[in-house]
C-alpha cells in the first residue's frame, strides 16, 4: 500500500471502534457463523454498532454489514464477490454513517493486462434501508484508506495508466484523489491536491497553484519548490498549502520506499528518480546499463533528458524507439510535447509536434497541444473547431481523454453546460482504466492563468502559426 500522507499514518492505524468488546466478538462470531472470515472491519469512534466483513463460503465470497440492535445481529448489506486477494474493499465514513464498498471482478483489458474491475458505492446507512448516495462503475485497480474517523477527506489511489508502469516493476507511479461531500453535501471524487482562489492577485496562491499545475504535468520536484515558496510567504490558507505540501512530500517518500522495500530484480532505481524528479540521477543509473538498456529505460533516458533540456539527444532516442516499432511512441511524443510546452521552447515545441504529425498523427495529444496553442493566441472557436472536428467527425479508434479534456475546457469557460454534459458521460462509457480521465472533468481545473504566469517568466514564448487552421488541422 502506498505510504502517502504517511504523516496521517498513526491517525489511520490506531483502533479506534465504538463497538464494544463484548458486541465485537457478537459480530465476530456472527460472521463466522457464515463462513470463513477474511476481514472484519467494526465502525469507527462515535458511530453505530455495526461491522463489516469478507467471508468466504462453499460459492466464493461475500461482502456483508451487519449492525447490533439491541444485541441481536441485522443485516444491513450484502454483496457477491468473485475474488478476493486480501485488499480491504470496504471502509466506514463519517463514524459509520456512511459506508464506500469496492467490490472488484478480474478484467483483462485490449493489450492483455490484468486489472481488478468493480463499481465503487457510498451508502448512507442512516435509513432503514441503505441508500447510494455515490456511484462510480467500471473502475479498476482502486485502493483506498480512510484518514481517520473525524476527517473530511478519505484518499483513493490508482496505478497510472502510464507504460512505463506496464512491466511490473518497481516503483510504479499512482494518481491519488480524495473522496469527500462538495459543496452540496453529496458525496463526490477530487482532485487531492486543492487549489486556491485570487490567483492573480495573492503572492501564496500563485505559487499554490503553479505547484499543482506542475504537478498535473507529472513534474514533482517543480511541484515540491513552488508549493515550498507558497508555504514560506503565505499569511493565509495556511492549512489548505501545508496539506497539499505534505502530500507531495509523501508521494515523495512513497516511491522512495518501494524502491527500498520491493525484491531487487523487480526495482529500478532510475525509474525511482525520474518520478521524483532526479532526472541527473536517473540518467547516472540509466549510462551504467550502456548497451544492454531495454526500449524503456531508452524511454526513461529520453523523458529525462527532455527534462534538462538536452532535446537533440532526446530526438535522437525517440527515433531509434521508432526502428523498434514499440507500441507506446505515441505516448512518449506526447510526454515529450507537454515538456516542451511546460519549457515554454517555441523551436522544440515545433519539432515535437511536427514529430508527432509523422509518427502518431492521430494520437490525441497532438490535438490536444494544437487546441492550446490556439486557445493562448486568443482563437478559442477555432481551437473549438479542431477539437470537435478531432472528436467527433474524425474520432479515432482509441483513448482520446487528453482532446475531451481540452474540449470540456472551452465549453467549461462558455458555460455549455450540454457539451459538458456530453463529453463526461463519453468517459463514463467505458472502463474507467485511469480515474484522472473523469476527476479531470468532474474536478475542472482551469489553469489558463498559471501558463500566462509561466509565459511571463520565459523569455522564449510559444508562438501561434500564420494560419492556424491550414498548419494546425490534421490533414
Amino acid at each position: 500500500m502506498p505510504v502517502l500522507a504517511f504523516a496521517c499514518w498513526l491517525a489511520w492505524t490506531m483502533p479506534a471502534a465504538a463497538v464494544s468488546e463484548a458486541n465485537r466478538e457478537r459480530l465476530e462470531n456472527h460472521f463466522a457463523s457464515l463462513g470463513t472470515v477474511e476481514y472484519f472491519l467494526a465502525t469507527p469512534l462515535g458511530g453505530p454498532e455495526m461491522g463489516a466483513a469478507v467471508i468466504r463460503d462453499g460459492s466464493g465470497f461475500e461482502m456483508r454489514v451487519v449492525e447490533l440492535r439491541n444485541g441481536q445481529p441485522v443485516t444491513r448489506l450484502t454483496e457477491r464477490m468473485s475474488h478476493y486477494n486480501g485488499k480491504r474493499p470496504f471502509t466506514f465514513l463519517l463514524t459509520g454513517q456512511q459506508f464506500l464498498s469496492y467490490p472488484t471482478n478480474l478484467w483483462t483489458d485490449s493489450l492483455g493486462r490484468e486489472h481488478e474491475l468493480g463499481d465503487l458505492r457510498i451508502y448512507d446507512m442512516t435509513g432503514e434501508t441503505p441508500v447510494v448516495l455515490y456511484e462510480l462503475k467500471n473502475v479498476t485497480d482502486l485502493s483506498f484508506q480512510a484518514k481517520g474517523a473525524l476527517t473530511e477527506s478519505n484518499l483513493l489511489w490508482q496505478p497510472a495508466d502510464h507504460y512505463l508502469n506496464q512491466q511490473g516493476i518497481y516503483p510504479i507511479k499512482y494518481n491519488y484523489f480524495i473522496v469527500r461531500p462538495d459543496d452540496e453535501n453529496h458525496f463526490s471524487i477530487f482532485h487531492h491536491l486543492d487549489l486556491l482562489p485570487d490567483n492573480g492577485l495573492v503572492e501564496s496562491a500563485r505559487y499554490n497553484n503553479r505547484g499543482v499545475f506542475y504537478y498535473l504535468q507529472g513534474d514533482l520536484m517543480n511541484a515540491i519548490a513552488a508549493m515550498s515558496k507558497a508555504n514560506i510567504i503565505t499569511d493565509r490558507d495556511q492549512s489548505i498549502i501545508s496539506r497539499n505540501m505534505d502530500y507531495l512530500k509523501s508521494e515523495m517518500t512513497d516511491l522512495e520506499y518501494q524502491a527500498s522495500h520491493n525484491p531487487d530484480p523487480i526495482v529500478d532505481e532510475a525509474r525511482m528518480y525520474y518520478w521524483t524528479g532526479q532526472y541527473q540521477s536517473a540518467l547516472r543509473v540509466l549510462e551504467v546499463r550502456q548497451r544492454h538498456m531495454s526500449d524503456t529505460d531508452l524511454a526513461l533516458s529520453a523523458l529525462c533528458m527532455a527534462r534538462l533540456k538536452r532535446w537533440p539527444e532526446a530526438d535522437n532516442i525517440t527515433a531509434v524507439l521508432k526502428q523498434h516499432g514499440v507500441p507506446w511512441l505515441g505516448d512518449l511524443l506526447a510526454d515529450l510535447l507537454t515538456i516542451a510546452e511546460l519549457q515554454q521552447l517555441s523551436s522544440v515545441l515545433e519539432v515535437q509536434l511536427r514529430a508527432m504529425e509523422a509518427m502518431d498523427p492521430t494520437h490525441p495529444a497532438l490535438t490536444a497541444a494544437k487546441a492550446r496553442i490556439l486557445l493562448n493566441a486568443g482563437k478559442a472557436d477555432d481551437a473549438q473547431r479542431l477539437l470537435e472536428g478531432y472528436l467527433f467527425a474524425r474520432r479515432p479508434n482509441r483513448p482520446v481523454t487528453e482532446a475531451i479534456y481540452e474540449l470540456f475546457g472551452i465549453y467549461y469557460n462558455t458555460g455549455n453546460t450540454a457539451g459538458m454534459d456530453r463529453l463526461m458521460n463519453e468517459v463514463l462509457q467505458g472502463e474507467l482504466t485511469d480515474l484522472s480521465a473523469y476527476v479531470n472533468l468532474k474536478d475542472y481545473h482551469d489553469f489558463s492563468v498559471v501558463m500566462k504566469e509561466l509565459a511571463v517568466d520565459q523569455t522564449d514564448n510559444i508562438k501561434s502559426p500564420k494560419n492556424p487552421l491550414e498548419d494546425l488541422t490534421l490533414k
